[in-house]
Order: C-alpha cells, then structure tokens, then sequence
C-alpha cells in the first residue's frame, strides 16, 4: 500500500516524524513523502535537506512562493502549488494521504487531490487559532477530509459537529509529544555550536508570527512592541526566523535587523531541526512568542510560556502558559513572571496517557492496508 504523507514546513516534518519513520520500516508500505512549501525555498533555509539527512527519500516539489508574502502573492503561492502538486502526484500517486494542521500550502495541496478521488487523513483538525487564516484552512482541511486525528477530546467532538461520522474521528494526543522520548539530546557545547553562543548563556527562545487575520498596520505595531520589549527586558533571546505566512517577510527582516544591532544578545536561526529545536526547549529559560509549539510541546519539558495576542485564541493550553496582549508593557510583566515558574512540574493536556499517538495511527494504517 501507497502512503502519501505531505510535508510543506520543518514545523509539520517534525511532527510527522515518529510515524514516518514506523511507515518506512514496514515492507507492507510504500512511503511516498512529498516535500513542498518553505521546504524548497532557498530563501527559507531549503529544509528539505533536513528530511534527506534523516534517511527519507521525498518527492520534491517545485517552489513556488515568489518574493512578496503579501496577500496577492499568499493567493499565487497557493495557485501555484495546488498546479504544480496535481501534476506531481499524478505521476507519483498514493492509494492514502495524510495531511497536517493548517498550512495555506497544505490547503491548496489536499485541494488538488480531491478530482484523484482518495481517501485522506487529517491530523491536528479540530483546534481553534481566532488570530490566523489559518484557523480556515484547518476547518477546510477537515471537511475536505476522509479520517481526523485530533489531539484531544473538546477537538474531538468538534469535528464531529463538523463532519458526522465519528466512527473516522480518532483522539490520539498530539503527534509531536511521541518524539520527546527518543530525540537526540545533545550536551550544552553542542547545542552553544549550533546555534551560534559564544559561551553559556541563559536565554528565552523567541518564535513570533504575524497574526495574518489583522492588518498590516497592526503587524507592524505588534512586532515593533515585542522587539522593544525584548529590547528592554536585557535578557539573550535565541530567534527562529517566522513561517511564510502574510507580512513575514516584515517580521523576518525585524528581526534579522535585531541581531544586527547586537548579535551578542539576538541569535538567529532559520530552522534548528526537530532535534534541535526540543534540546533548545530543554536548555531555554522560557518560551515567548505565539507559536503553536509553545502550546502543545513546551509543558512536557516544563517550560513556562509567554503567549502573544491572538494567534493562537481558541487553542487549549496548560497551566505553563501565560497570555498576554501585545503591548510592550504587558509583555515585560510577563517575562519577570515567568521567573516564578522556574522548577515546576507541568501536566501536558495534550500527552496521550495510554500509548503513542504514531503507534495508534499506525495500528489503523495497518488496518486499512489488509
């Protein structure tokens, strides 16, 4: 059996891993991996050569963004890529296809498949993100959708009222915890190497997005606020450069200019890699930004979280998260909060407590396929 697994970002292709890896180790699959998005920017760190150095052999996509992340060029990226995707699976199709979350680029992907008339698989469906068009990609993916795998009971039932058929909707936890346990941990001196420290440092690590349901005008605030807070707050901030969403080509370029100033203090990276980035939220003081990671993966390793505005509005979270608005007052309050977690014990509510979530979505794979 043909298993298509579609991978448009490092975010998703982290994800994915632990299922990938189970799908490529047993002879009755075929995996076909189609890398696509940000994967194939050479502008964006060509992440698709971190899914060769992990052992996989994708089917690579042609890029498609051009230069302007502005809302037309959103729109021809994702016109692009729906083209260019109909014609690459129709010479490399899959009997079955899973997708994940709530990427422009996955949308316009799963949009092509649909004429092929297979059967998809969801995963991530259900959850709410009020500040990002992403939230109508997610609940588009899940009525273009076939299977769900949602990462808890409230996102469960969501998609059920949305679709019916709860006998395909499955509650396995979230994919990206199976990882934390077999991850390559990595010592201090090999991380400081990676990411550019000089020498020991505490820092916070820093992913922000522009939250691409507001103008532009009000991204611009936002960011300008949470680089003058950083600013203000004298700490080390290790920063993963935004996803390609929206106005991130105006966060990028902020926060490149940031390490500019004092690259000391403000190190950049494009993409840490899976491994990497769980050993940064292992070594890091905090987390701050709005990225969906700091909901679902930084209470497993006990990390307090400073949440940003309303990007990720709607998502449940753990009591490791505090959210604030996006003013630089409100932000500085929380970073000196945040030192009063220090050495607390978080539950995840997105840890699965029975089995992992890649072994439960590999059972029903196995499944599908006798």
């Amino acid at each position: 059996m043909k298993i298509g697994v579609i991978t448009t970002s490092r975010a998703d292709f982290g994800i994915y891993l632990p299922l990938l890896e189970k799908i490529k180790s047993k002879k009755l699959f075929e995996l076909k991996l189609y890398a696509g998005g940000s994967h194939v920017e050479k502008s964006l760190g060509y992440t698709v050569d971190e899914i060769i150095e992990k052992g996989f052999r994708p089917i690579i996509l042609p890029p498609v963004f051009g230069q302007s992340f502005s809302p037309l060029g959103i729109s021809n990226n994702m016109g692009n890529s729906l083209k260019t995707f109909a014609q690459a699976f129709s010479e490399n199709p899959a009997d079955f296809v899973i997708c994940l979350g709530d990427r422009y680029e996955m949308m316009a992907y799963v949009l092509a498949l649909i004429p092929f008339n297979i059967p998809l698989a969801h995963i991530h469906g259900g959850e709410e993100t009020e500040g990002a068009i992403d939230n109508k990609f997610r609940h588009a993916l899940t009525q273009l959708c076939d299977y769900h795998f949602v990462s808890c009971e409230k996102y469960k039932e969501r998609v059920i009222q949305m679709k019916g058929f709860p006998q395909k909707v499955f509650n396995i936890g979230s994919l990206s915890l199976d990882k934390l346990d077999s991850f390559r941990k990595v010592d201090y001196n090999d991380f400081q190497k990676r990411v550019g420290f000089s020498s020991k440092i505490n820092f916070g690590l820093v992913t922000f997005h522009p939250t691409t349901l507001e103008s532009f005008t009000k991204n611009k605030k936002d960011v300008e606020e949470f680089i003058e807070a950083l600013i203000l707050s004298q700490k080390n901030y290790l920063i993963t450069l935004p996803n390609a969403d929206t106005y991130g080509d105006y966060y990028r370029k902020a926060f490149i200019n940031l390490n500019k100033k004092n690259p000391s203090k403000y190190f950049i990276v494009e993409s840490l890699g899976a491994d990497y980035y769980f050993n940064a939220l292992t070594f890091a003081d905090f987390m701050i930004g709005n990225s969906s990671s700091g909901i679902i993966e930084a209470a497993s390793f006990n990390l307090p979280v400073i949440n940003i505005g309303i990007r990720q509005k709607g998502r449940e979270s753990s009591q490791n998260t505090l959210h604030v608005k996006e003013d630089k007052n409100s932000i500085l309050k929380a970073i000196k909060k945040v030192q009063d977690f220090g050495g607390q014990i978080f539950f995840n509510i997105y840890k699965n407590k029975n089995r992992k979530a890649s072994d439960e979505l590999f059972t029903f794979l196995e499944q599908k396929a006798q």
